[in-house]
């Protein structure tokens, strides 16, 4: 593979991991909040704040632009923090909530800049849904 190829394939995985990120933390917030204030369960934050940006090597990194990386690694340093805090507070859910409010305000910040560096997210795939629903046998017969 060509380095320009595997450079364009690096910034289109890292900005899908963004905004998956982003989507992720947004969708979820409530029900995240519900879980800790009931069950203080502290797994589903943990599922939901992991990335892959701790496997990439010098190597990777080193195809990405200057700014690139220092967008999308103040990206992954708020989300680091963010998931510090979740996996060691004893926070009530009302100043969690507050915690997770401010953090994620952040990180939508920073996650749109890295994203405009990065190109942006790449759309989601358009789905056909009568070929799915004919797939599993739903379909007219």
């Amino acid at each position: 593979m060509t380095e320009p190829v595997r450079t364009e394939r690096l910034r289109r995985l890292i900005a899908l991991e963004i905004d998956r990120l982003l989507d992720d933390l947004d969708r979820r917030r409530d029900f995240l909040i519900e879980v800790w204030g009931h069950h203080r369960a502290r797994a589903p934050f943990l599922e939901s704040t992991f990335s892959r940006w701790g496997t990439l090597g010098f190597v990777d990194l080193v195809l990405l632009e200057t700014q690139e990386l220092d967008l999308v690694s103040a990206f992954y340093r708020e989300l680091d923090d963010l998931r510090l805090y979740l996996g060691h507070t004893s926070d009530m859910p009302r100043a969690l909530a507050v915690r997770f409010d401010a953090s994620l305000a952040r990180l939508q910040r920073l996650g749109d800049e890295a994203l405009g560096a990065l190109g942006g997210a790449p759309s989601p795939p358009i789905i056909d849904l009568g070929e799915a629903v004919a797939w599993f046998g739903g379909g007219e017969e």
